[in-house]
């Protein structure tokens, strides 16, 4: 295991290894305070792990970390390694409610990039699990939030099925369809996973990651494994025969109550061009009237249809986010086109 190493900012970072380190104690206590109970794992089960897991599993790293404030703990984390499938795994991020403010989700979330780059780790995925079905879309929960915060992050939404198995033998609620959240590690332009590339991801996470987390520590581990399996047999029966997984999408049935912004379909693109050209062939006709008038020249003309096409652009892309959202769609567009997005 690596020793103890502290990355320092405003914030700062560091790996837990023991389980009577006073910080670790109050680190997994604000973890059971801010954690929903359905979402939350055994303390008992944290504190069984931490030092014995990298010894277990060699190649392997289980790694705690707390997260201070002017020296104060305000937050817990706790991310896994598997070195097989070569896959990261976000298990839990928790911040006290007083310290969820100056970009703390996102400072923690680097300085734990910083760390899992300092160990070298051979990755090629990073994984993460959301609870962020069935809510109501004008009040986004806490869920819906991590959505939209991981996908600053660089995480993408699989579109395909997902449950989270329970967390362990006495929380059956916890057993529950979750969203699932991948970052391709080095090739971020990835926007789809082949139907085996995501199911090893999903088989790592129930069988490398649930069931081991678990066999230690339940008094039946055998029927957890089989509860597992049968979750696992219906992720792949829902899967398309030989159909990609696409990432970077929403499910329309119920992620952040299907009104999150998706990839824009050619029909979409026409509903703000066709309004915009429109307006540019009006504006065109009056400016060619002007030339009746005022004797202008053609380049002129040109140069006033041209910034009439760039004022309207961008009067549309402020006032309308679906506009916006068209608007950087034609440019990524133009610019893979142009050969400079490579």
């Amino acid at each position: 295991m690596k020793p103890s190493i502290e990355i320092r900012s405003e914030f700062r970072l560091r790996r837990l290894v023991l389980a009577k380190d006073p910080d670790f104690v109050e680190a997994v206590r604000i973890y059971a305070e801010v954690t929903p109970p359905a979402l939350r794992d055994s303390t008992n089960y944290l504190a069984y792990w931490i030092g014995r897991y990298d010894r277990v599993f060699r190649g392997d790293h289980l790694m705690f970390f707390s997260f201070y404030f002017d020296n104060k703990v305000v937050g817990f984390s706790l991310a896994t390694y598997l070195s097989s499938a070569k896959l990261l795994i976000i298990d839990h991020i928790a911040i006290a409610a007083d310290y969820r403010k100056n970009d703390a989700f996102f400072v923690l979330a680097e300085q734990i990039r910083g760390y899992v780059r300092h160990l070298n780790l051979d990755i090629m995925y990073v994984a993460t699990e959301i609870d962020a079905y069935g809510e109501d879309a004008q009040r986004p929960s806490e869920g819906q939030l991590l959505v939209r915060l991981a996908k600053l992050l660089g995480f993408r939404v699989a579109k395909a099925l997902y449950y989270q198995p329970s967390l362990g033998d006495q929380n059956p609620t916890s057993e529950r369809r979750t969203v699932l959240m991948i970052r391709p590690y080095a090739h971020t332009n990835t926007s789809e996973l082949s139907k085996a590339e995501y199911l090893n991801i999903v088989h790592c996470l129930y069988f490398d990651h649930y069931v081991r987390w678990y066999a230690d520590v339940l008094e039946d581990p055998k029927s957890y494994e089989a509860r597992v399996k049968q979750l696992y047999d219906q992720v792949e029966a829902s899967l398309k025969r030989n159909a990609p997984v696409e990432l970077n999408g929403h499910h329309a049935d119920g992620i952040l109550g299907g009104h999150a912004p998706t990839a824009k379909t050619p029909t979409e693109l026409l509903r703000f061009i066709f309004p915009g050209v429109l307006v540019i062939l009006l504006t065109a006709g009056m400016i060619s009237s002007l030339i009746l008038v005022a004797g202008l020249d053609w380049l002129t003309t040109a140069s006033l249809v041209l910034l009439s096409l760039f004022v309207v652009v961008i009067v549309a892309s402020l006032v309308s986010p679906s506009a916006r959202d068209s608007v950087e769609a034609i440019l990524r567009a133009l610019k893979a086109f142009s050969g400079k997005d490579k």
